[in-house]
């Protein structure tokens, strides 16, 4: 009798475990929504579980920003009669590029790729980020990868610098990934450019802080308070004064008068009407989205007090495999950059004695100040966080252009429509898998995510007291931050400036 029941209790779980795109999956307060299937057979040498894994796309998690709602705080989604169509993307937030996705103010959705074959699994949770002028339905941020790995992989939309919206669709999560297989108290945020910075903005804010974040990934990266470059790039931020007088600038171009009349424009004419703006568009220090300039919450500490990862690309920030330029070109950078009392410092550590060796040197000096302004901002998170383990990188492979990492980090080359090389699979690999067991454990090191087998290398966590940034690429090892003299100058330089 025993052994009847054991077998009928095997019986009925073999018969649960199919991937939850099979019957349509309850949000408990929401409503019903009917997902897909991520892959098929052909994606079959790349992800092993591809058959399991269930895409939902579109799903709401704030109401339209439209109407009374434009320029508001996201407004809470209201349930939904019947079932939600999920399988495919919801349409993007209004922007004047990316024309070949469908575009709306109602774009407060999200979209969750899920290994999971039963509700009750509690898999790890990562929620993507996206960069500037980029959206969640490009195959560069296909989850599927990620998923594949044994972890949810949830993207979204959000307006632009939209810090609100960001932290609404982490709540959101929180609130119902348990639906799809997924642990409430167990959330990666990560995200890459523009992404890293709205990474940042959640790790710092009280506003996240019990909603089950336990670790956050920025590429591209996160910098040092007292670097100029953080008022420059990822991590920029306008005064509440500046917005406001953007504000009125723009309404003046729209020739209107209040923001209700703002508020009755159509959005094709407001689209028009402000797409010069463009980028100046920045997240605000308002002192309650962003709280606190950067250098006052490093030393308070961060919401959320998580292990972390930051990193930069080789050829970004005005760095470049092959730059041209002349010797005398090079001393008026250093110091129309740096100023006539850090120049000479500078050109000393990083001299020139002709233009091929002046562009060599310009570009040397880029690579080495973000890295040790990520590596200096880590020690200092990592102090101002109990103590928590941090880890910065630094990426080389390829191109290694701005964002170029992201398809090997999110191991989805497949989905790219491009010829890669074995090589480029084995290093999307191993580089997925560092990024995978973090998200799980908190340490790149630990996990079961590369084939259940040894990565090639320790990647040491950050310290004050050792100069190191881990080599990720053709090759994985322990790298100098810079020379011990240069990362010296660096931090001097950071040393006089006003921080951000």
């Amino acid at each position: 009798m025993l052994a009847l029941l054991a077998t009928l209790a095997m019986s009925l779980a073999g018969a649960g475990a199919e991937p939850l795109y099979k019957s349509p999956v309850t949000i408990p307060g929401l409503g019903a929504v009917q997902g897909t299937a991520a892959l098929n057979a052909t994606v079959g040498a790349h992800v092993a579980n591809w058959k399991n894994i269930s895409f939902f796309g579109g799903i709401p998690f704030g109401a339209d920003t439209s109407g009374s709602n434009r320029w508001r705080d996201p407004q809470p989604i209201e349930p939904w009669n019947g079932t939600l169509n999920a399988t495919a993307f919801g349409p993007i937030c209004p922007t004047s590029n990316l024309a070949d996705y469908e575009q709306s103010e109602d774009c407060l959705n999200l979209n969750i790729w899920t290994p999971a074959t039963s509700v009750d699994e509690k898999l790890p949770v990562a929620i993507w980020s996206y960069g500037a002028g980029t959206a969640p339905p490009q195959t560069t941020y296909n989850g599927a990868g990620v998923a594949g790995k044994g972890i949810i992989f949830v993207s979204y939309n959000y307006r632009n610098g939209g810090v609100l919206d960001q932290y609404a669709a982490v709540k959101w999560v929180h609130e119902n990934i348990a639906a799809f297989g997924g642990d409430p108290d167990h959330i990666s945020i990560i995200g890459q450019s523009f992404g890293s910075a709205a990474t940042y903005h959640i790790v710092n804010s009280e506003m996240t802080a019990d909603l089950g974040i336990v670790n956050a990934i920025s590429e591209s990266g996160v910098r040092s308070p007292s670097d100029p470059n953080t008022g420059v790039y990822e991590c920029s931020y306008s005064t509440l004064a500046e917005a406001e007088a953007m504000s009125t600038e723009m309404l003046g171009a729209l020739n209107l008068s209040t923001i209700a009349e703002g508020r009755a424009l159509d959005t094709e004419t407001l689209l028009k009407g402000t797409s010069s703006y463009g980028l100046e568009i920045k997240p605000v220090l308002d002192n309650y989205a962003i709280p606190s300039k950067y250098i006052k919450t490093l030393a308070k500490g961060a919401g959320n007090k998580v292990p972390y990862i930051t990193g930069n690309n080789a050829n970004e920030d005005g760095a470049s495999a092959t730059v041209s330029t002349t010797v005398e070109a090079y001393k008026s950078s250093l110091n129309s950059t740096y100023g006539s009392k850090w120049a000479p410092r500078f050109l000393k550590l990083y001299p020139a004695a002709n233009d091929t060796q002046a562009g060599e040197q310009e570009d040397l000096i880029v690579r080495d100040i973000f890295r040790v302004s990520s590596w200096q901002y880590m020690n200092g998170f990592s102090n101002s966080a109990d103590h928590v383990d941090t880890f910065t990188y630094y990426w080389n492979y390829g191109s290694a252009a701005h964002a170029s990492e992201i398809v090997y980090v999110l191991g989805n080359l497949w989905a790219q429509g491009e010829n890669y090389t074995e090589e480029a699979y084995h290093i999307s690999n191993v580089l997925s898998s560092y990024w995978a067991n973090f998200m799980k454990t908190g340490s790149p090191n630990i996990g079961d995510s590369y084939n259940n087998g040894t990565l090639p290398a320790i990647w040491e966590a950050n310290s004050p007291s050792q100069n190191h940034t881990f080599l990720i690429g053709a090759e994985f090892a322990t790298m100098e931050t810079a020379t011990a003299e240069r990362v010296q100058l660096i931090l001097d330089y950071f040393a006089a400036q006003t921080p951000y």
